[in-house]
């Protein structure tokens, strides 16, 4: 018998001797008692070796490979009906936060109008204790306000958020600070208290809301030569 039919007859009954015998103790008796050399016995171990590694590497294979689905899967990304919901999520916190941050922007500029328009007022006054009459020339003033820079003609203070002008009635019997956006504006009389705020049609409901926390008794008024077309008008002496 040639060397490799003895090989694959060990081969038969070595699976045989595994299918049928499940302790390892039977198994040495057989293999004594129908192989009686070492050689046979070694030969039927190695084959059992490599059956052994084959399978610890094939179920290593299949472990990797539901590893690798699971990454796959992972990279493949949202689905379109995740990127909706994000996309309406983005949209609904938009329009809620998107007015709620206009308007905390526009009033602190507005605070700062108001600011400059008190300081224009006091300044004014203790120029005309000492001087007897009101100052056109702004310049000329006490302001305690930082950042403003004078026109030529010294009756307009240039800010970041606005400016601050003496009307040019025939009199000049007043000023006027406002906003470039939204366009709005605050005018004050010198020689008396009245006080009125224009919100113009640009400024939306922003402007009427501020306007309408300054005087809270005013009824808007619409005025077009005030506050431009579709502007609304508030003051103390309109109700």
């Amino acid at each position: 018998m040639s060397l490799r039919s003895k090989f694959f007859l060990v081969l038969v009954v070595a699976e045989k001797i595994k299918n049928h015998l499940k302790s390892a103790a039977q198994r040495e008796n057989i293999l004594a008692r129908y192989y009686k050399t070492d050689f046979h016995i070694a030969l039927i171990r190695f084959v059992e070796a490599i059956k052994k590694k084959l399978k610890e590497k094939k179920m290593k294979q299949e472990k990797c490979s539901k590893k690798c689905s699971e990454r796959k899967n992972l990279k493949q990304g949202f689905t379109l009906l995740e990127l909706l919901v994000v996309v309406v999520i983005i949209g609904i916190l938009a329009s809620i936060a998107l007015p709620q941050y206009k308007y905390a922007v526009t009033k602190a500029k507005f605070a700062q109008l108001l600011t400059a328009t008190r300081a224009i007022v006091e300044a004014q006054r203790r120029y005309i204790l000492l001087h007897g009459e009101r100052s056109l020339d702004l310049s000329a003033l006490d302001i305690d306000i930082q950042g403003g820079t004078y026109n030529n003609a010294k009756d307009k203070i240039t800010f970041d958020w606005g400016d601050c002008v003496i009307t040019s009635d025939a009199g000049r019997t007043g000023f006027s600070c406002g906003l470039n956006k939204p366009y709005m504006r605050y005018f004050r009389i010198f020689n008396s208290e009245v006080k009125r705020c224009c919100a113009s049609a640009k400024s939306g409901e922003i402007g009427k809301k501020l306007c309408q926390a300054e005087f809270p008794n005013a009824i808007g008024r619409a005025s077009d030569s005030s506050c431009g077309s579709g502007g609304t008008l508030y003051g103390d002496d309109i109700k």
